[in-house]
């Protein structure tokens, strides 16, 4: 069984370094570099080939972090789960709702408008995907932050804001 949490471990953790490494990616590389380009029609059509391919691999991401995630509690069976991790749960399925609104909101809106030949809309649209990843890149660093700090908290008491107030 040890070896099987490590596997499972791994797994998530690379699953999450293509998770986040794709938003990173999007966010500082990709869109100022489709930013430069100075056809307008060209831009467009750079930001659809490129958050297609981003919700593909967000998608592989986001899924293997569930199920590894999953998996890793069922084999581990912990008696009650800590607050850290109902938190973390939480975050996930705000994480898998943002990109269901992303992919088949906002992006399928830009989609449309392109095919109607409306490419103001459509980059308005491109726009409000970008505050999108945005969101979902800060809420990604927050998740990791969680993940490595939560175990910390628990072990040592765990975070109350009384003892915050109190200055223990």
């Amino acid at each position: 069984m040890p070896i099987l949490l490590f596997a499972t471990d791994v797994i998530h953790e690379i699953a999450t370094v293509l998770f986040v490494g794709g938003l990173y990616f999007m966010l500082f590389v990709q869109l100022p570099a489709i930013a430069s380009v100075k056809s307008p029609r060209m831009r467009l059509q750079l930001r659809h080939a490129s958050f297609k391919r981003l919700f593909r691999w967000s998608w592989l991401g986001l899924v293997l972090m569930w199920l590894t995630g999953a998996y890793h509690l069922y084999l581990t069976k912990p008696a009650k789960l800590e607050m850290y991790v109902w938190i973390m749960i939480l975050l996930y399925a705000i994480f898998t709702l943002l990109l269901l609104v992303a992919q088949f909101g906002v992006f399928i809106d830009a989609i449309m408008a392109l095919e109607d030949g409306n490419s103001e809309r459509a980059s308005w649209l491109y726009r409000r995907l970008r505050v999108l990843i945005w969101f979902a890149f800060l809420l990604a660093v927050a998740l990791m932050l969680l993940d490595n700090t939560g175990p910390a908290l628990v072990q040592f008491g765990g975070f109350n804001l009384e003892s915050l107030l109190d200055g223990r």
